[in-house]
């Protein structure tokens, strides 16, 4: 309903009119508004401005681009579900704070990469195990099967064995030693020896055989023998006849 100015009282009638088009200019229209069943729309760039933090209950839905600009900081209270892939660009990085990435049997988490229970990737320690038995170190090289240890830079390559057997690859050479008594054998490119526990080796080579620290026996054990010769004594072990 307008106001009109009336004989009696014409300027009550328009100081009502301005004070209605003060109230009209300064008012917020859209401060307290709802829609139901329909729509806003704001065309243009930059049409939609928003200062603070906003609520949305409900969906929100974007068809287009969703671009997060100043910090670039998405934060979600709860669950994210995507249904598609993901991209990282521009050198940037996924950081996990206490949390996991799981897909299938394989889990990410604390440094850590799971999958299933057999296998851990661990980057604080540097090694891969597998099971209970398996643990690669990948600074050293070193595999430990159980007891059995794998060593790529020990003498050339070395894996030692629980019951305390171990073998070399050094310079070309492949050896195999015993436990702690000190017998080894060592297969050489141009020769094999067998070495005892003691000083006493047998070498084989392109020449023949020869009998390094070999026991020798009295030319007067043996009659019949000459220098040098080599005999088997009653036992079987072979000496070397000496005068």
């Amino acid at each position: 309903m307008v106001s009109r100015p009336t004989p009696h009282a014409p300027e009550r009638a328009v100081d009502r009119l301005l004070t209605r088009n003060d109230r009209t200019e300064t008012a917020s229209p859209l401060r307290s508004t709802s829609v139901t069943n329909g729509r806003t729309r704001f065309f243009g760039e930059d049409s939609l401005i928003v200062i603070g933090s906003q609520l949305v209950s409900g969906v929100l839905r974007v068809t287009g681009r969703l671009i997060i600009d100043g910090l670039g900081i998405l934060t979600v209270q709860n669950l994210i579900e995507l249904f598609g892939s993901m991209k990282v660009k521009g050198g940037g990085s996924i950081d996990l704070d206490g949390g996991k990435i799981q897909t299938g049997s394989i889990r990410i988490e604390n440094g850590m990469i799971y999958v299933g229970d057999a296998i851990v990737i661990d980057s604080a320690t540097n090694t891969i195990r597998v099971g209970e038995d398996i643990v690669i170190d990948g600074a050293t090289g070193v595999i430990e099967v159980g007891d059995m240890i794998l060593d790529p830079a020990e003498n050339g390559g070395m894996i030692k064995f629980p019951g305390g057997g171990e073998v070399y690859a050094s310079g070309g050479a492949l050896s195999l030693y015993s436990s702690s008594a000190g017998a080894y054998v060592t297969l050489a490119g141009d020769a094999a020896e067998v070495h005892g526990p003691g000083l006493n080796w047998i070498r084989i080579d392109g020449a023949g055989i020869q009998f390094v620290g070999l026991p020798t026996i009295s030319q007067s054990d043996v009659p019949d023998s000459f220098l040098n010769a080599v005999v088997s004594d009653s036992s079987g072990r072979f000496r070397r006849v000496v005068a």
